[in-house]
């Protein structure tokens, strides 16, 4: 994988993901979709403004339950969950997982 984001903020960015986009019916979850693959890297690569946040925020939820993360950042850094949550969303759509 690329030097954009190590494993540990992969993995943490994935299980988050999960939570925003759990499978459904025949749709698959956000990590089957493989929304943590080069896709991520691409979108990171395009979105030099969501970085700062988007790492902070990815920081500040490793390691820790994902679901519980998202809710204490939504009140303690806002602007991170959002950098966060607007990336499952074009990494899933696009990917041929998903499709």
């Amino acid at each position: 994988m690329s030097k954009i984001i190590d494993d540990e903020l992969r993995a943490a960015f994935v299980a988050v993901a999960d939570v925003l986009i759990p499978a459904d019916g025949e749709m698959p979850a956000a990590s089957t979709a493989d929304v943590g693959g080069p896709t991520l890297d691409r979108i990171l690569s395009l979105r030099d403004d969501l970085k700062e946040a988007f790492f902070r925020g990815l920081r500040a939820i490793a390691g820790k339950d994902p679901a519980i993360a998202a809710r204490t950042l939504s009140s303690e850094d806002p602007k991170a969950l959002a950098a966060i949550v607007f990336v499952p969303g074009p990494t899933y759509y696009i990917s041929p997982k998903r499709r």
